[in-house]
């Protein structure tokens, strides 16, 4: 890395409804960045034990205690009106209250701390995980300061969706932000694990907590088409637990 690139890093952030990591660019691979307790993966949920939030691992440990005022799964309600149908149903499987916003019809967190009342829209959550995100790989960085990064998203995502992410991202204080779908920005890593001349078709399937999308691509000399690209929000891992749940 030379000294023009260390003024401008720029980290890479899989924002997921149950897991977010981030990566780095470093001597020509991607690492992946790790908090203070030694975890690269970190739970995408926020608990509200104080009026601060707890964020990850520590969130996760306390979510037992303070369930009613954790928050998880929340990148299933960014985007959406409260009146969409799937947030209702996202909802029964949710703990935490969830009003309707009067002035935008945004779904709104309502969480009560020592008989406070607090409320947190789903661009909130979001950018309390990404600020998390943030603040950990400057210190990893040696608190160099990070303003650029590139976000991946489902494949699903609408412009609403995805610029709500973007909202999130200005306000945990990054300020050039890309956002990418997640099947194919996985896509263009495996193409870059070979140099090849020849034209290949690649099938990329991501599985995640809440989402299962894929992404077909075109590959050619370290150049990339996107030929298709969809997702279906309600086929991952939590939803194949809450349907055997509901089943047993």
């Amino acid at each position: 890395m030379n000294e023009n690139e260390e003024k401008e890093l720029i980290i890479g952030i899989d924002l997921g409804i149950t897991y977010s990591c981030v990566g780095i660019m470093r001597n020509g691979q991607i690492q992946i960045i790790q908090d203070q307790t030694g975890t690269h993966i970190i739970p995408s949920i926020v608990c509200f034990k104080k009026k601060e939030p707890l964020i990850g691992i520590t969130a996760q440990n306390n979510m037992i205690e303070y369930y009613n005022s954790t928050i998880f799964d929340n990148k299933r309600l960014i985007g959406h009106k409260f009146s969409y149908s799937n947030i209702k149903k996202d909802m029964e499987n949710l703990p935490m209250k969830i009003i309707e916003d009067e002035k935008t019809g945004y779904p709104l967190y309502l969480i009560k701390i020592n008989n406070e009342e607090l409320k947190f829209s789903p661009e909130d959550i979001s950018s309390f995980i990404l600020k998390y995100l943030k603040n950990y790989s400057e210190i990893y960085e040696g608190n160099k300061k990070i303003e650029n990064v590139i976000i991946t998203v489902p494949a699903h995502f609408n412009n609403l969706q995805r610029q709500s992410t973007i909202n999130s991202a200005k306000k945990a204080g990054f300020k050039n932000i890309k956002i990418i779908n997640e099947p194919t920005a996985a896509a263009i890593a495996y193409a870059n694990t070979f140099k090849s001349v020849k034209e290949k078709i690649i099938l990329i399937f991501d599985l995640g907590g809440g989402t299962f999308d894929c992404s077909i691509l075109k590959y050619k000399k370290n150049e990339y088409n996107v030929l298709a690209s969809f997702g279906e929000e309600h086929l991952g891992g939590e939803d194949f637990n809450n349907r055997l749940r509901d089943y047993i």
